[in-house]
């Protein structure tokens, strides 16, 4: 390659390293550990979910929910069933996570109205075995702080913009990797000096690890930015189903709800699918939806299973990605790769270990930079203490002074964390302009040839 072309790749890789490298080191670290937030709920909930049944009874389940429903609806809370999440084996609780409709968050309250609850029932009587606190257990945090950093859809949007940087770096990473090899072995690693060791680190990691790295970024921009994506390619989600009330609504959430009958159909219906979850309507569609995985397949997990009438239990509609277009198995893969929930524990493993090896790459390419312009890594933790100590600074004086009373805390640590990192770009360039301008007044003037 022209070499003056390969300093152009080096240079692009290495700006958009020093400005992005921080935040994807964030995500990707944050990111290995949210993929185990099922397994992490479980065990916050482990003594809720232990029982002593050895059977499932459905036909206790609708009165327990509508029980459930009736104990969380209390001081003017609304209640509203997301599912019923059924036990994965002899033994286990069943769970009912409800949404509170009502909730508006406040700031400054600790002890607000709760967002997402579950209850947990006993699988042969319907009894209530406890409560959780879906919202502030540390598998939703996790989720959360990866997916939104705590800014809703802003948040969202803005993880996912950065997919298209790590993409960038991936691209322009490989453009440069076998020159900067130098004719060495990949795996040859120097000791000394430093810039040298981080450098042979860097390129290893960043080659062994090129697919899974592409794979997180193109998969990240897609979840990140679907909303959006779908929204202005007016994409609808396979398993959507819309129908028209065809009931009142009371009468409809007073509509008996046949859950053994559900799950025989079902299983007849979709023969492969194992259910994991059951909801149904209250505002007179008079719908019920089981959802479950397909064994042995990569696709977003609950993505899959069907729709029917709560009366005579007919079909309304089937969702079964193996047996469907390309499109709707591309749109269902890229969670299911993105997280690994469809490998099972092992396949999360080593996602957690790629994961943490790829949030690695920015710290070690930014040491790099560090070293190879002789400046000390020490200002580079005085920058984040005092990045840190700027965003919680002004949260707490804009929600304080009650300039900012809407907006979530997420949300003004996003702005003003742009705002700082547009701060940080234009301070830099104003003193890149000054020494390049600085130098060239201090180069004296060719001598005058005699000639």
């Amino acid at each position: 390659m022209n070499p003056k072309l390969t300093k152009l790749f080096w240079r692009c890789h290495s700006a958009c390293a020093i400005y992005t490298g921080g935040f994807l080191a964030f995500i990707m670290i944050t990111g290995a550990f949210a993929m185990f937030a099922e397994e992490i709920y479980r065990w916050e909930h482990r003594d809720l979910y232990r029982t002593d049944a050895r059977e499932l009874d459905v036909s206790v389940l609708p009165e327990a929910v509508a029980q459930a429903s009736q104990s969380l609806a209390t001081e003017g809370r609304e209640p509203q069933l997301i599912a019923l999440h059924l036990p994965r084996g002899p033994g286990e609780a069943v769970r009912a996570s409800f949404y509170n409709t009502s909730f508006k968050p406040k700031p400054f309250v600790l002890n607000q109205p709760w967002l997402m609850n579950s209850v947990f029932l006993h699988p042969e009587t319907g009894a209530q075995l406890g409560i959780g606190q879906d919202d502030r257990s540390l598998s939703t945090y996790l989720r959360l702080v990866h997916v939104r950093i705590f800014a809703g859809t802003l948040g969202r949007n803005f993880v996912g913009l950065f997919g298209i940087a790590l993409t960038f770096l991936c691209v322009t990473g490989l453009v440069i990797f076998f020159k900067f090899l130098g004719g060495r072995a990949m795996w040859a690693i120097r000791r000394r000096p430093a810039r040298a060791a981080n450098a042979d680190w860097h390129k290893l990691i960043g080659f062994v690890l090129l697919l899974p790295t592409l794979m997180f970024a193109v998969t990240g921009f897609w979840l990140g930015m679907q909303g959006r994506l779908m929204e202005w390619f007016s994409i609808e989600r396979p398993e959507s189903y819309e129908r028209e009330p065809v009931i009142d609504a009371t009468a409809d959430t007073a509509h008996a709800v046949d859950i053994g009958g559900i799950l025989a159909a079902a299983q007849t219906v979709h023969p492969h699918l194992v259910p994991q979850e059951i909801s149904w309507s209250d505002d007179g569609t008079r719908t019920v939806r089981i959802r479950g995985r397909i064994p042995g397949t990569i696709y977003e997990r609950f993505s899959q299973g069907v729709v029917f009438d709560k009366a005579d239990l007919s079909v309304l509609k089937v969702i079964d990605t193996p047996n469907a277009s390309w499109k709707e198995k591309l749109f269902y893969i890229q969670e299911g790769l993105h997280f690994g929930d469809w490998g099972g524990l092992g396949l999360k493993l080593l996602y957690l270990i790629v994961g943490l090896l790829i949030g690695v790459l920015p710290l070690t390419g930014y040491a790099i930079y560090r070293l190879r312009s002789r400046q000390s890594l020490v200002p580079f933790w005085r920058w984040i203490g005092f990045g840190t100590a700027y965003i919680v600074g002004m949260i707490g004086l804009l929600k304080g002074q009650g300039i900012i009373v809407t907006a979530s805390y997420g949300t003004i640590a996003l702005l003003l964390f742009v705002a700082g990192l547009i701060i940080y770009w234009v301070q830099g360039g104003i003193r890149g302009a000054l020494r390049t301008r600085s130098k060239t007044r201090q180069t004296p003037a060719p001598a005058a040839s005699n000639a």
